[in-house]
């Protein structure tokens, strides 16, 4: 898996993590530029300097556990 993808992973786990949080997390390089690129590409959202994952493509759920 590459680095893009790995973050992915780790914002989907980790729901409303900061930047800084992420870089702690993870042993990715350039975590930062990684979270912008991916904010481009809106593959997931920064609110108030928090990360969610965008739920498309493997992130999609077809249900959620929730109303």
């Amino acid at each position: 898996m590459d680095d893009y993808r790995s973050l992915l992973h780790v914002v989907a786990e980790n729901p409303g993590a900061t930047g800084d949080e992420l870089d702690s997390i993870t042993a990715i390089n350039d975590t930062g530029e990684l979270l912008d690129t991916a904010e481009e590409k809106r593959d997931i959202i920064c609110v108030s300097e928090r990360y969610w994952v965008v739920r498309k493509g493997e992130f999609a759920v077809e249900e959620y556990d929730h109303p």
